[in-house]
């Protein structure tokens, strides 16, 4: 991100607060600021490019999830009115709850889900002033059209069909990837764990998987339509229709917005297995993630 005063700084989140890190001119020597949220999680921290405010999503196991704003580069900060929330049971059928308890099938969703994590802030676009998106677990898309003061779920992913064969990975049924297509405002990819990709192309009305290629070695099918445990999705928006993903089985490469993934880590790399991923912000073609040896030892 900018800082206030011109200078890049780097947002760090850990499970025990967050950091604004200031860089001297030349990138070459970095310096923590003081101790943000001290005893939360910060799942994302987030600068919106339209207006320089900054969006930490915070969780604490005594006092749920929250969210809050910096228009000061970090320096002081404020609780949003609200935070993500369901209002209602999902359409779909996915239980409430622990699937592992026994539940009557007339009373399974007989209510609202609970937001455990906000896992991913999205400014919209720039003809989108306002809007902000967050991708939480349970698995669901939520939008804000106040700058994060109000929050609306996404009704067609939160009700689609799919949504009760996903299932949870290490860090939960998480929403953690948002990308937003500059040249087509429609048009949205969405990535889950486990779930994997999933694409709008009228605005969020619809949903439809694309996930072609990609493995789930975890399953009986190990090429389904759906069900990967995608980690980390990206895209350059000086070419949106080229996206990159983290896979739990695999690094992929799609060059026609995701309507095929091409394996580009097998016989490469030394692991198939990472969490993050990002594109170089002046260069298309390259991009960085990092390894881990197995899905064994993390």
């Amino acid at each position: 991100m900018s800082s206030a005063s011109g200078k890049t700084a780097l947002l760090v989140g850990t499970r025990k607060g967050g950091f604004v890190f200031g860089a001297n001119a030349d990138r070459s020597a970095w310096k923590p600021g003081p101790l943000l949220f001290k005893g939360w999680k910060v799942m994302h921290m987030v600068q919106d490019p339209r207006n320089g405010r900054l969006f930490s999503a915070l969780s604490s196991d005594v006092f749920g999830p929250s969210l809050h704003t910096s228009d000061d580069g970090g320096e002081s900060w404020q609780q949003t009115a609200t935070a993500p929330a369901f209002t209602r049971p999902s359409a779909s059928g996915r239980p409430v709850g622990n699937p592992d308890e026994a539940r009557a099938p007339e009373t399974a969703v007989q209510e609202p889900e609970k937001v455990n994590q906000i896992w991913h802030i999205r400014p919209g676009l720039e003809r989108q002033p306002g809007v902000i998106f967050a991708g939480i677990e349970p698995a669901a898309l939520f939008r804000s059209d106040d700058n994060g003061q109000t929050w609306e779920v996404n009704a067609a992913f939160y009700d689609h069909p799919h949504r009760p064969e996903w299932f949870p990975g290490a860090g939960g049924l998480c929403l953690h990837s948002i990308l937003l297509d500059p040249t087509n405002p429609q048009r949205m990819y969405l990535g889950i764990s486990t779930g994997g990709c999933y694409r709008t192309d009228d605005g969020g009305q619809s949903w439809q998987p694309r996930n072609r290629n990609t493995r789930a070695d975890f399953l009986p099918n190990t090429l389904p339509e759906y069900g990967q445990c995608l980690h980390k999705m990206a895209l350059h928006p000086s070419r949106p229709e080229r996206l990159y993903q983290q896979n739990h089985c695999g690094v992929y490469r799609s060059d026609n917005a995701g309507e095929f993934w091409q394996d580009i880590g097998e016989g490469r790399l030394p692991s198939r297995f990472g969490f993050p991923i990002a594109v170089h912000p002046h260069d298309p073609e390259t991009i960085f993630i990092a390894l881990e040896e197995s899905d064994q030892y993390r």
